[in-house]
């Protein structure tokens, strides 16, 4: 069976706002550690050299760096509230089909993140799934 390619991209919080993002890296890191271990159980997750995108150019960079790695689809993930705006204008660059991707970890803020980033690709006509809710549920 040939497994499909994903790209990943991991949304945290913006470069300016370091004293937040320091606060914050590590449950990032583990809620999207955790993310990865259970879709890498059904897709090649193909990741860019910058982990984590805190800027429109790091995103820019990072879309580029997946889209030429020939994937099917692309992820779109936020572990912690972040930027809404960033993720929704990085995703309505790429001409894959875009999976918009959250957890429940309450602390994380993720679901308000990404009700936000989902409003914003609704407003613009995006075309993308939802995967609400978090992957290790039933």
């Amino acid at each position: 069976m040939i497994r499909p390619r994903t790209g990943l991209l991991v949304f945290s919080e913006s470069l300016v706002r370091e004293d937040v993002y320091q606060k914050r890296k590590e449950m990032a890191a583990a809620e999207t550690a955790r993310f990865v271990s259970i879709i890498s159980e059904f897709t090649d997750v193909i990741e860019p050299g910058i982990r984590e995108i805190r800027s429109k150019k790091q995103g820019l960079q990072a879309l580029h760096e997946v889209e030429s790695a020939g994937i099917d689809a692309i992820i779109l993930y936020v572990p912690i509230f972040i930027a809404p705006a960033l993720v929704a204008h990085i995703g309505n660059l790429t001409s894959k089909p875009v999976i918009l991707a959250q957890n429940e970890n309450e602390a994380s803020l993720s679901q308000l993140a990404f009700l936000a980033v989902a409003g914003i690709m609704e407003q613009i006509g995006m075309d993308y799934l939802r995967l609400g809710g978090d992957v290790a549920s039933d």
